[in-house]
């Protein structure tokens, strides 16, 4: 599965606990790789209130991501890029708990 975290995210999950550091701490136990370098695809702008986010969303179109993970509520909002669904941290998560 290939993610794309908002950079909150990764920040959070560097310097502090919680659902952000699990994220994180899944890819570090073979989950996938920690980062790789994404040259941005060319979009149309989507995120009129803040541009910035267009970067994230262009990221994830070039990398051919499976989710976005955000807590930024303009990407939240969206949930879907294209086909790729727009989730928080903890909806990521989920998908990786064990089945009851």
């Amino acid at each position: 599965m290939i993610v794309v975290l908002d950079t909150n995210m990764v920040i959070s999950g560097l310097f502090w606990k919680g659902a952000p550091r699990q994220v994180l701490d899944l890819a570090r136990d073979g989950y996938g790789a920690l980062a790789q370098t994404i040259r941005p695809a060319k979009i149309k702008p989507v995120i009129k209130a803040d541009p910035d986010d267009d970067k994230l969303l262009a990221c994830a179109k070039a990398a051919k991501a499976d989710r976005i993970v955000s807590g930024d509520s303009d990407l939240l909002q969206l949930k879907k890029f294209g086909d790729i669904p727009i989730v928080s941290v903890n909806e990521l998560l989920d998908q990786f708990k064990p089945a009851e």
